[in-house]
């Protein structure tokens, strides 16, 4: 191609992709959290944590001594939604956001991701989370961990 087409083919794709409803954002997703138990309140360890979508694990991790844990994960804009105000949030409800499920020795609880806020595009999200888990966990099912 010459050096003068090569800008306009540029220009072009780049219109051609803003036009398509396909095209979306992509977002690093920092997240950490504690697992405290019981009444006492005490630090869950050795507890598996995983961030999954229906069927989709998108990221694990397993409880320090003190309940600790660390996960990131990528997710598409495309599971945020409008909220009254017309920000796009993920969590706290929104049907297309990830769960977390923690399981330990057989047993599991399943809670809602914490919400979060679309950024402005190019952003990483930084978020954490304390979860008190009273009663501690649930049987899992006898077909293995639940899966939404």
């Amino acid at each position: 191609m010459s050096a003068a087409i090569v800008p306009r083919v540029r220009l072009i794709l780049v219109a051609l992709c803003l036009a398509l409803s396909g095209c979306s954002f992509v977002y690093n997703i920092h997240l950490d959290g504690q697992v405290l138990a019981g009444a006492d309140h005490l630090p869950l360890a050795n507890a598996k944590i995983t961030i999954f979508r229906g069927t989709s694990e998108m990221a694990t991790a397993t409880t320090s001594a003190s309940g600790r844990w660390s996960v990131v994960f990528t997710v598409s804009d495309n599971l945020f939604l409008a909220d009254s105000a017309g920000r796009y949030v993920m969590g706290g409800g929104n049907p297309r956001s990830p769960e977390l499920r923690v399981e330990l020795g057989g047993k599991q609880t399943v809670v809602p991701f914490p919400l979060v806020y679309e950024p402005k595009s190019g952003k990483d999200i930084f978020t954490s989370v304390l979860l008190v888990l009273e009663p501690p966990l649930e049987q899992a099912p006898p077909d293995g961990p639940r899966k939404s």
